[in-house]
């Protein structure tokens, strides 16, 4: 005797469930390089060799071989920099005695005085007009 097979009753399907979304993603803006235009990198090239010279003065120590390089096209004198250099950077900086390991902060407070002495924010000059400085754009 064949007891009559009932048909299987299909369970009910689960909803499919949707990827859990991930929060926008910050693009890095591409008006930029590090938050600063061309005339800004300019200025703080020309602090970074502001400040090597004044570092070399301060540690009496023969000059930077950069400056063997950069000499090839701008004069500068044999030898490292006389104490008078070292108190220029030490006055743009506001900060005697330079503490070493901080020398971006000390280049950013030079870049910063110098463009105030010309009458301008040192927090818009040079700054990317498109992120704002931050370096990234709200995700989309």
């Amino acid at each position: 005797m064949n007891p009559a097979k009932e048909p299987q009753k299909e369970l009910p399907k689960e909803p499919a469930k949707e990827p859990a979304k991930e929060p926008p993603r910050p693009r890095t803006c591409t008006d930029c390089v590090g938050g600063f235009m061309p005339a800004r990198r300019y200025l703080n090239a020309c602090v970074q060799i502001l400040f090597i010279a004044g570092s070399d003065a301060l540690d009496g120590r023969r000059r930077h071989p950069f400056f063997d390089f950069l000499g090839q096209v701008i004069a500068f004198p044999d030898g490292p920099a006389d104490q008078d250099l070292v108190d220029l950077v030490d006055g743009l900086s506001d900060e005697g005695g330079t503490p070493a390991g901080a020398e971006g902060t000390v280049r950013t407070r030079i870049a910063r005085k110098i463009i105030r002495s010309a009458g301008m924010d040192p927090d818009r000059w040079g700054m990317c007009p498109t992120c704002g400085g931050n370096v990234v754009l709200g995700g989309k």
